[in-house]
């Protein structure tokens, strides 16, 4: 007997490729159109109302962006006891399966800059609407197919927020080993929290592993205070990978490279993307002749938390102070003090 296949609105549901504390994702297709699609099944038993505020500003965050480096939402579906979101389908899996699966753990220079100039255009949509990701990691960086040329989209808006101009988030947020040290510090942060984490996403890229460990968080800020950022001797990439990466690990986000820096770093190689940001609302039927909007304006604050709210932390993350860092800075005027130690 052929066994019954699960349905959701106009989906159909195959297989389970993946499962979180909260979701299970699974692979389907549209009914119609035959595209495929990832189904994000979310037990709202399971969220407080905290989590479902996150949830619900994620949802609202993705229904507003169409942009090819950015995994897009095509449709929600709500019942009692779950939320299933209709999200693109990417073949390739994570970023960080695919630097595991290169010889000796890493990826190429030129593969490096594929991947971070397609990450850096994802984030300029980011970046123009006053959002920040807050958990970029090369586990939320998925590919449409297992190569050096993938295509690269940004996932995982769960704590992703708006931020009005002027302001600083305080909400500690993000995976720890990926995580900027004014977070970790539960000091005031912007944007520019992204920005070290795209640091540690290109030097896992070269390297193979995080710039930065220990065995638990407080372990991890202390080695982020007292190390400096270490490049293998036999590191195979030129000057200018090494001094982004040196400009983006930079501990005082005051002197961090800014976005416009980022854009225009010479390792990219190229024009700095378009200012051009793609919008949409999600669509029910999936579809490459989907129609995009260029240059809307920005939409209206998002369901946010409240500033002094916090998301789940491990218990055992506490505040620790760090001591003065000057940090050689990327295409700036600052003095340098701190270079880079080699292994």
């Amino acid at each position: 007997m052929e066994k019954k296949q699960a349905v959701v609105g106009d989906y159909v549901v195959t297989a389970r490729i993946g499962s979180g504390s909260f979701a299970i994702v699974y692979k389907g297709y549209h009914k119609v159109t035959n595209v495929p699609v990832a189904v994000k099944a979310i037990n709202k038993t399971k969220l407080n109302p905290k989590l479902l505020e996150n949830l619900e500003s994620e949802i609202s965050i993705m229904r507003q962006i169409n942009h090819p480096n950015i995994v897009k939402l095509y449709d929600i579906k709500k019942t009692d006891k779950h939320i299933y979101l209709m999200l693109e389908y990417c073949d390739g899996g994570d970023l960080q399966h695919f630097i595991k699966k290169q010889p000796n753990g890493v990826v190429t220079e030129a593969t490096a800059r594929h991947f971070l100039r397609e990450l850096a255009d994802g984030l300029h949509v980011l970046w123009s609407l006053n959002l920040i990701h807050r958990d970029l990691k090369p586990q939320n960086l998925l590919l449409t197919e297992p190569s050096a040329t993938s295509s690269l989209k940004i996932a995982d808006f769960g704590f992703a927020r708006h931020l009005e101009s002027t302001s600083l988030a305080e909400t500690l947020c993000g995976s720890p080993l990926y995580m900027a040290p004014e977070i970790l510090q539960f000091q005031k942060y912007d944007n520019k929290a992204d920005l070290w984490s795209v640091g540690t996403i290109l030097y896992e890229m070269v390297v193979g592993r995080p710039p930065f460990n220990g065995a638990n968080q407080v372990q991890l800020l202390h080695n982020i205070q007292r190390d400096n950022v270490r490049f293998p001797k036999d590191l195979p990439v030129g000057r200018d990978a090494v001094a982004l990466m040196e400009g983006l690990l930079v501990r005082d986000p005051k002197r961090r490279i800014s976005f416009d820096q980022f854009f225009h770093a010479p390792f990219l190689d190229r024009p700095p993307p378009s200012s051009a940001m793609l919008l949409c609302t999600a669509s029910s039927t999936p579809s490459s002749s989907s129609i995009l909007k260029t240059s809307v304006p920005v939409p209206p604050p998002l369901l946010l938390p409240s500033p002094s709210s916090q998301l789940p932390v491990s218990p055992d993350l506490v505040p620790i102070s760090m001591s003065s860092l000057r940090i050689n800075p990327f295409k700036t005027d600052l003095a340098a003090s701190t270079s880079s130690a080699m292994l």
